[in-house]
């Protein structure tokens, strides 16, 4: 009965903090989701954004990672996580500035370990749901237009909001001890909705048109992970209290992990609807220029892939680095081709440490050894090209993971782990991008991510009390 109404508590949270977000995704950071399906949104794990969003080789059972979904089958605990982010920045487009922000929930995932008791074999299943695309925008520019004598003002106004979702449902395998494979399966839906309107100025005696179009998704893609762990055995020698020599026998482990997102077209629908009203407060409708029927296009998807590396003393620190490449200049937005969609690469290096760990001395509370700091660096060549201009991003991260909940519990089928804990993962990201010719474009984002991932022997409980 417990375990049903966390259960239930939890699934009424995330009605609370995703239905705006399934009402409508909107803010007015983004001048380009005007274009295609939006802003793609990242689907990097809540810790590993302060490690500069590596995840291809990432292997860590404390929070759960998509970017690769052969990692989730180390998970060895139930895990529920929330994420949220909050954006700033500042763009500066010919000369011309523009500050804007935007805040909302961007994760929620639920990580059941199926089968643990074999090292053999293992699996854990994943089901998430995360924004994939946002259109935010609003804004407006002006033309003086000639009318015989008259010459009269003209305003044109552009406003999208809205936004596709993603529903994921991940499995990982753990085969033979060392190698793992995964798959996530998405369904992608939710709506795009963009307005363009021509206002003429009250009382010119001439009516403002607005053009609406609308566009909805359902379609369902998956993509492909795989991971290798080794270890290697080392020994070092180290001088102990009584000035004598003590030899310490320990193991590195490395993870080497590829991705794959083939290409897929999906198939969508979209509508418009053309009116003219009287630009005034209120403004009735006073014709309908054209209601064109649903019809249905397709949006060419591009291929992915990925390659990653992480090494790493457990319980100490972790190195990764991490290689991307999607071939966005085949991307095809209803069978037309987007020319500022360029193929785009990320290279990304990432580390984390528990500093309460990296001593010999055990007698540390277990909230200092199980505090971890994270920073990252990453180079991306974006995929959209304003003006036909490459544009370079380039970013630095620093991340805290916050242990609470913490202690040494016992579990018959949870593998080797002894330590229960969960996190509160704080992300701190600060990117900057300009165009290959000085002075066309620039920007600088400062990104806040919150994730809290919650673990617990939910489903582990005794058959004789």
């Amino acid at each position: 009965m417990r375990i049903v109404q966390r259960i239930f508590a939890l699934c009424l949270l995330c009605w609370g903090l995703w239905w705006p977000l399934l009402q409508a995704q909107t803010d007015d950071f983004s001048p380009y989701s005007i274009y295609g399906p939006g802003d793609i949104q990242g689907f990097t794990a809540p810790n590993a954004i302060g490690m500069g969003s590596v995840g291809v080789g990432l292997r860590d059972s404390m929070s759960i990672n998509l970017m690769n979904p052969a990692s989730v089958s180390s998970i060895e605990l139930a895990t529920f996580q929330l994420g949220a982010e909050m954006n700033l920045g500042r763009r500066t487009i010919n000369g011309q500035d523009f500050r804007a922000g935007n805040f909302y929930p961007n994760e929620f995932a639920l990580a059941l370990p199926i089968i643990r008791k074999s090292p053999r074999f293992q699996w854990t299943s994943v089901v998430a749901f995360r924004p994939f695309s946002q259109a935010g925008y609003d804004f407006n520019d002006s033309l003086p237009q000639v009318f015989g004598e008259d010459t009269l003002g003209i305003e044109r106004s552009f406003t999208g909001s809205g936004g596709w979702n993603r529903l994921t449902l991940s499995n990982g395998f753990t085969l033979f001890g060392h190698l793992a494979v995964g798959v996530n399966l998405h369904y992608n839906f939710g709506s795009l909705t963009r307005n363009r309107s021509l206002l003429f100025p009250a009382n010119s005696g001439f009516l403002s048109t607005r053009v609406t179009e609308r566009v909805t998704a359902g379609n369902f893609d998956a993509d492909f992970g795989i991971q290798y762990t080794g270890r290697m055995p080392y020994q070092r020698l180290v001088i102990n209290a009584e000035g004598k020599t003590d030899t310490i026998r320990s193991k590195m482990e490395w993870t080497a992990g590829l991705t794959f997102r083939p290409a897929l077209d999906w198939t969508v629908n979209r509508s418009n609807i053309a009116y003219q009203f009287l630009n005034q407060v209120p403004g009735p409708t006073v014709d309908t220029l054209e209601q064109s029927p649903l019809s249905s296009g397709t949006v060419g998807m591009p291929m992915s892939i990925g390659a990653g590396f992480q090494l790493r003393k457990p319980a100490q620190y972790s190195f990764n680095v991490d290689a991307q490449y999607t071939a966005w200049s085949d991307f095809r937005y209803f069978n037309e081709n987007l020319p500022f969609y360029s193929n785009s690469y990320q290279i990304a290096l990432g580390t984390q440490i528990h500093p309460g760990n990296l001593g010999l001395k055990q007698g540390r509370k277990l909230f200092a050894r199980m505090l971890v700091v994270r920073a990252g660096l990453r180079y991306l060549n974006r995929k959209f090209q304003p003006e036909l201009l490459p544009v370079d991003e380039f970013g630095m991260a620093f991340g805290l993971g916050l242990p609470f909940n913490h202690g040494i519990k016992s579990g018959r089928n949870m593998g080797t782990s002894k330590y229960v804990g969960s996190y509160l993962n704080l992300g701190f990201d600060v990117s900057w991008g300009n165009t290959r010719s000085p002075g066309s474009y620039s920007d600088m984002f400062f990104r806040i991510t919150l994730g809290l991932s919650l673990r617990d022997w939910w489903f582990d409980k005794p058959r004789i009390n």
